[in-house]
């Protein structure tokens, strides 16, 4: 049994290999030569080794990207434009361009648009990662999978960055604690459709607070989905409770017309 492969996913995995293919031979060149410099004289080669090995890397971390941005067509997207930010950041935060090529592939793997990591977000997320002592490639990968999480627009990326630090700092918790809590909670959210930047606000701040007390990542995330279960099943309970009323007194109620609704239909 053979599995069709898609012409535009055949043609771009075909050219990612291919450009892949051609890096890889450039940079054992640029090895070959390297160790021919170092054997030449030590005290010549180590400095010209450390830039190279230091080169190297950050074309590495340029080209992951590339691949990850590459279209069925060869084209690369904005990659120039989003490779320039990445560069400047590497000159103006700490860390290095490699960091920071890291930090646009994690979020262009989760999903980003090239527009909104152009329009301010890379270097939201960078300067956020920077605030919060994260790494930048797991940094990038945690805030794009937490908007997921919250049903957050990428057009809300820079919002929901500064309502997590907020809420990071104020609750002292870090990052393993939040993803923690959201694996548990997301789902419900999503379903009851509690998503989106407002709601994600209060979200972070009832976490903020329950840390306070002592009740945070999983632990968190467990009775808040439990919360949010019961509140969800409050209309079935009230429905299954008129079912089991006798006869005349479900007439009575359903003929006055008053209705027990404990939960509005809008989101919060």
């Amino acid at each position: 049994m053979r599995l069709a492969v898609p012409k535009k996913s055949q043609q771009r995995l075909n050219g990612a290999m291919a450009f892949s293919e051609n890096w890889d031979k450039a940079k054992k060149r640029m090895q070959g030569q390297l160790m021919e410099t170092a054997a030449h004289g030590y005290a010549v080669g180590r400095p010209l080794m450390t830039s190279i090995q230091t080169y190297m890397a950050q074309e590495d971390a340029a080209n992951d990207l590339k691949i990850t941005m590459m279209k069925a067509n060869g084209s690369f997207g904005k990659f120039k434009e989003i490779g320039k930010i990445a560069d400047d950041l590497g000159r103006d935060l700490p860390g290095t361009k490699k960091d920071f090529y890291n930090l646009a592939r994690a979020l262009k793997m989760q999903g980003v648009n090239d527009d909104i990591l152009i329009g301010g977000g890379l270097q939201t997320a960078a300067k956020l990662n920077v605030l919060l002592g994260m790494d930048q490639f797991e940094g990038g990968e945690f805030l794009a999978k937490l908007m997921e999480g919250h049903g957050l627009s990428e057009g809300e990326l820079k919002a929901s960055a500064d309502n997590l630090q907020r809420a990071m700092f104020a609750g002292g918790m870090n990052k393993e604690q939040m993803y923690g809590a959201m694996t548990y909670y997301a789902s419900n959210v999503r379903s009851m459709k509690l998503t989106g930047e407002e709601n994600a606000k209060k979200i972070f701040a009832i976490q903020g607070m329950a840390a306070q007390q002592g009740l945070e990542g999983t632990s968190f995330g467990t009775n808040f989905s439990t919360m949010l279960d019961r509140m969800n099943k409050g209309p079935k309970m009230i429905a299954e409770a008129k079912k089991g009323m006798k006869a005349e007194a479900r007439d009575i109620l359903e003929s006055s017309g008053v209705e027990f609704n404990f939960w509005i239909k809008r989101a919060i």
